[in-house]
């Protein structure tokens, strides 16, 4: 076996690579997520719009027999109602003599249809479970991005200098720096396999506490034992399962038994990608952080420009989680402008979530004096003072510095728009007809990015 000697061991990429590979972890676990968002919607939609049937099974029917295949389906709908509240139950009886021989051909089609996919597992149930998958794999994903990236920018934290080769191994790599870049990558694959819990430690030697950066670490866990067991168990709760969750620090009452089975949720998982999405960026943030020897500019930009991209797309939590954490870990570390692009979004996001009172309240006691005009603008949209508000957002249009298209769509004014329409409008010299071109175009958008909000538990589960 062949050791590699730790005098060699030396960063095996510069920091203009590591100001490129650790935003671009980031930035696609970002679109991962925002994918399982799209894919969320879709499956919302799908749920209202209930079983569909084939038109195709009526195209030939004449007018007299589509007259009685509604009379045949209003007959066996009554029936089923009967036995549901109890009127009778001898069952439901039919008879294809009664009728038309096409006609009732159709309506055993069409029965036998709806009852197949009432009793086989819903397209939105199993997407469901793909979007959840997706969303761990899309974290586990951007955690190898990471730690490869702190590895080869300081090889000794893989413990390199005894790691050893194989002399086949050896014979394949023709030079150190091959072998070191070899050992990294089995390195990694070997964390890869690690749990969340493996991840804390490795985490640890760089100074970032993964605990310490979800908003609630109990929920952030369960997301990757809920994966489990719908990976191995489909979705029973298993000891492992329960283990996971007692070491998280969840209240036992919170916990579902074991052998129960849980459910996923539109409304679950739309938290979830909002939990997992503040995580990300914030983890991205804290390793660039460490490894940018202090220089927070770069990384600092990066989370910024992350936190407008959460509230643009409607994961308001993300957003109120991302700024109110940077805001706590540098306080004064930050420059004026970051701190008060911080400030705003986080307001907007509030705001969006029913916190306008409070808000409002906030926003009031902000001292403006020897800002920038375009956050004494901020105060009054968010203190309520529309009138204001659209004077200065006028003024700010005129000197090209604020777009019509940014006022009429951002979800910074949101609540000014819902307010003040009329009057925004007429400032701003824009027709009704106008607006509703720009609203259509921006909701074709939009539609991919707006899953319903909701509440989550860990004990939403069902006895079965």
């Amino acid at each position: 076996m062949y050791s590699i000697p730790s005098a060699t061991l030396r960063p095996v990429q510069n920091a203009r690579a590591l100001n490129q590979s650790i935003p671009m972890a980031g930035q696609d676990h970002y679109a991962q997520v925002q994918g399982c968002i799209s894919l969320l919607e879709l499956i919302e939609r799908q749920e209202h719009e209930g079983i569909p049937f084939d038109p195709s099974l009526t195209a030939h029917l004449t007018p007299r027999q589509r007259d009685e295949l509604k009379l045949i389906v209003r007959k066996s709908v009554s029936g089923f109602m009967d036995i549901a509240d109890g009127s009778h139950d001898e069952g439901v009886m039919i008879s294809g003599q009664e009728y038309d021989p096409e006609t009732f051909a159709v309506f055993q089609k069409m029965l036998f249809s709806t009852a197949r996919k009432v009793i086989v597992p819903r397209r939105g149930k199993l997407l469901q479970r793909s979007v959840l998958i997706s969303i761990v794999i899309g974290f586990e994903t951007m955690l190898i991005d990471l730690a490869t990236a702190a590895i080869r920018n300081n090889p000794k934290l893989a413990n390199l200098e005894n790691a050893t080769l194989s002399l086949a191994e050896l014979g394949s790599l023709g030079t150190v720096e091959e072998a070191t870049d070899y050992l990294i990558s089995r390195q990694v694959e070997d964390l890869a396999r690690g749990s969340i819990d493996d991840w804390e430690k490795w985490f640890a030697k760089i100074g970032v506490k993964l605990r310490e950066i979800p908003a609630d670490w109990v929920e952030f866990r369960e997301i990757f034992a809920r994966r489990n067991l719908f990976v191995h168990t489909n979705g029973r709760v298993s000891a492992q399962y329960v283990s996971v969750l007692s070491g998280a620090g969840a209240p036992g009452g919170d916990i579902p038994a074991k052998g129960s089975n849980i459910d996923i949720t539109t409304d679950y998982l739309a938290e979830s990608c909002e939990l997992v999405i503040s995580t990300g960026a914030l983890l991205v943030t804290s390793v660039w952080m460490k490894l940018a020897d202090k220089d927070s500019q770069l990384p600092v930009a990066w989370i910024l420009h992350t936190a407008d991209l959460a509230l643009e797309d409607g994961n308001f939590a993300a957003c109120v989680r991302i700024t109110e954490k940077i805001t706590q870990a540098l306080g004064s570390k930050l420059d004026l402008v970051a701190s008060c692009r911080l400030k705003v979004t986080n307001w907007a996001s509030r705001a969006m979530l029913g916190e306008e009172d409070v808000v409002a309240k906030e926003a009031e006691v902000w001292d403006v004096r020897g800002l920038d005009s375009l956050y004494s603008h901020f105060r009054s949209v968010f203190i309520r003072d529309d009138e204001r508000a659209i004077s200065e957002l006028t003024l700010l249009v005129d000197q090209n510095r604020l777009s019509k298209h940014t006022v009429l769509t951002s979800k910074s004014y949101e609540k000014l728009r819902e307010r003040s329409e009329s009057a925004l409008l007429q400032a701003l010299k824009i027709d009704v007809s106008g607006v509703a071109a720009v609203r259509g175009a921006e909701s074709a958008v939009d539609l991919e990015y707006a899953p319903e909000a909701g509440t989550r538990g860990l004990g939403a589960s069902s006895d079965g």
